[in-house]
């Protein structure tokens, strides 16, 4: 009895038979569970891959209608609105395989003032959908016309955005993600990397720079407060009321101070603020030396600070959110930190720009002194370029 149930549990123990199917069978159920959402989301990749690529066609072809926008502007276009003038609209046909509607609007407010105008471009895709571009621009009026001037090379970090015109001599460098919204020339140098919105013009006449500086009239505010010699703020925390102020040596000013720029300093040495402080309010600030800013330059948008070294160079080591003009006709000017400028940054040497660097150029910026690159009718501004 005993032996023939052991030969039973034997039998039981190595009989095969139907385990391959089991083992199918579990295979069929992983498969179902891994293969669907694979096959899913492979789709769904596909369809994101080719939207993406359809918007990418519409928003080059948008631009190209913004580009063409310009380009009537610029050449006085008679179709173009003058102040209270109705809107323009027209078609181009084939933009990268897109019909672009465009269409230019007079929006300035005085007749006084630059005209400004608001240019909508939207590029149609053959299924229907679309990609538009709005963009403001303005017609230069002031004495600078340009966002950046250089009379030497210009380099711009990743991740920063001009808008408005750019001039150097030499090369114009940019970095990944670094974007220009205006045209982009150079005499003798070339222009690399980064986008730009705008025309490239490479081997454009070179600008006339000023052989000489003359300041007299910024002398003549500052003086009517005089002190000969070195001028020193000692540490904060203070509040100091800074100008009309003229010093005969160098203005140093300690960290941990608010400065309160009111009227015109000017400084026959150097000029240099330390960190951790900041400085507000409208002015003129001049010296005849190296210009060095450790501090928070910020002010009102109403607002306006003009920084000037006549003969050394500009450094400025902390934040800018400000309305300002930042001019070095003999010397460079580097911007170490991130930056909201309003207005123009204007070298005769290099100008260098670090990363999250936004600068928008302001027509309505203008000063009492001969600067290179002087504006005109013909200077055109982009102040906004949105894609929806």
């Amino acid at each position: 009895m005993g032996k023939k149930i052991k030969i039973g549990l034997n039998k039981s123990v190595t009989d095969e038979k139907g385990q391959a199917f089991i083992l199918v069978l579990i295979l069929l159920v992983l498969g179902s569970l891994i293969i669907t959402p694979l096959l899913a989301y492979m789709s769904s990749g596909l369809i994101v891959g080719q939207m993406h690529v359809r918007m990418t066609h519409e928003a080059y072809a948008a631009d190209a209608g913004v580009e063409d926008a310009v380009w009537q502007i610029k050449t006085g276009a008679a179709e173009v609105p003058g102040l209270g003038g109705d809107p323009w609209a027209y078609d181009i046909a084939d933009a990268n395989e897109k019909v672009v509607n465009v269409t230019i609007e007079n929006v300035s407010v005085d007749e006084e003032d630059a005209p400004t105008y608001k240019i909508t471009s939207v590029a149609t895709s053959d299924t229907g959908q679309s990609t538009t571009v709005e963009s403001y621009v303005s017609m230069g009026g002031g004495g600078i016309a340009e966002a950046l001037v250089s009379n030497n090379t210009i380099t711009i970090n990743r991740d920063s955005a001009i808008n408005g015109g750019v001039y150097a001599l030499a090369d114009i460098t940019m970095y990944q993600g670094a974007e220009i919204f205006g045209d982009v020339s150079t005499a003798t140098g070339e222009i690399s990397g980064g986008t730009v919105h705008g025309a490239i013009n490479e081997g454009v006449e070179p600008l006339d720079w000023p052989t000489e500086v003359d300041t007299q009239q910024y002398q003549d505010e500052a003086s009517v407060n005089y002190h000969d010699g070195d001028y020193d703020v000692v540490q904060g925390p203070n509040t100091i009321t800074l100008g009309p102020l003229y010093v005969t040596g160098d203005l140093h000013i300690g960290k941990y101070n608010t400065i309160l720029l009111e009227g015109t300093v000017y400084v026959q040495g150097g000029l240099k603020i330390d960190r951790d402080s900041n400085l507000i309010g409208s002015g003129n600030l001049i010296c005849e030396q190296d210009l060095e800013l450790n501090q928070m330059l910020s002010s009102d948008p109403s607002d306006f600070i003009f920084i000037m070294s006549t003969s050394g160079s500009i450094a400025i080591h902390q934040e800018i959110d400000s309305r300002a003009l930042i001019y070095s006709p003999f010397g460079a000017v580097t911007v170490d930190q991130d930056a909201n400028l309003t207005g123009s940054i204007i070298a005769n040497n290099d100008i260098y720009l670090n990363k999250y660097f936004n600068v928008t150029y302001d027509p309505n910026i203008d000063v009492d002194i001969e600067l290179p690159g002087g504006g005109g009718a013909g200077a055109l501004v982009i102040h906004t370029y949105t894609i929806e």
